[in-house]
């Protein structure tokens, strides 16, 4: 232990550069069987911080999370210049790490080490919940730009479906052909659009707008409007 002339303390080392300058493999803060052991960085005026700079072995900095004597996450750089939250295992695949902020691009990545959006999602379920205690909870899509505000998907079998999960039935289907189905996942051949009722003894159960091929008003072959039930009475 040194204690310079201007009052800084060295442990480890013969030249204390600050307040307490420390030259080892760590520092302990143990309390025992007491709760709440704390670090505490303060400052009366702008300007606390917490410093981990990895000299001369790049891109390994950062803070490891214990727990039950288990290491459980760690937050920081590991091995690469991105910011990471990762398992304690400290692995470099997408199943250790669950969150990446890109240093080059800033993107953030969920489940994914290489984000291609502002906001990239990956995983088994690849679902994003939004849940509102107050009511009302939106999906809301804004363009500053004059560029047009889209809804996009791309799945392997080419369809998209609107599902009410309080009755479990999809609302809206639309086939990869761009066909829409409302109320019922069959479109109808041929019609860009199939509306169907539900399942009630009344007298309209379903609408089918053909596509346009001739002026004759024949069921799936011009400009229509066929409105039936299943037992073919129009």
């Amino acid at each position: 232990l040194v204690v310079e002339d201007g009052g800084q303390i060295g442990i480890g080392t013969d030249t204390a550069s600050y307040k307490l300058d420390v030259k080892g493999d760590r520092i302990l803060l143990d309390r025992g069987g007491s709760n709440d052991a704390v670090i505490e960085v303060k400052t009366s005026t702008a300007g606390a911080y917490f410093f981990a700079n990895s000299h001369g072995t790049g891109n390994y900095a950062g803070l490891q999370i214990q727990g039950g004597g288990s290491d459980n996450w760690f937050v920081g750089q590991y091995g690469n210049a991105d910011l990471r939250v990762m398992d304690g295992s400290r692995g470099d695949g997408n199943s250790a790490i669950a969150l990446t902020v890109q240093n080059s691009t800033k993107f953030v990545g969920i489940g994914t080490t290489d984000p291609g959006m502002e906001l990239d999602i990956s995983g088994n379920l690849g679902s994003i919940r939004a849940v509102s205690t107050g009511g009302g909870a939106n999906l809301y899509l804004y363009s500053a730009s004059s560029n047009l505000t889209r809804l996009r998907w791309k799945s392997a079998a080419g369809s998209f479906a609107i599902r009410d999960d309080s009755n479990s039935s999809d609302r809206v289907n639309i086939t990869s052909d761009g066909n829409v189905g409302i109320g019922t996942a069959t479109v109808h051949t041929g019609a860009r659009l199939t509306v169907q009722a539900n399942n009630e003894n009344v007298v309209a159960t379903g609408l089918v707008i053909n596509s346009y091929q001739s002026t004759t008003a024949t069921a799936d072959n011009g400009v229509g409007i066929v409105m039936g039930q299943n037992n073919g009475v129009y």
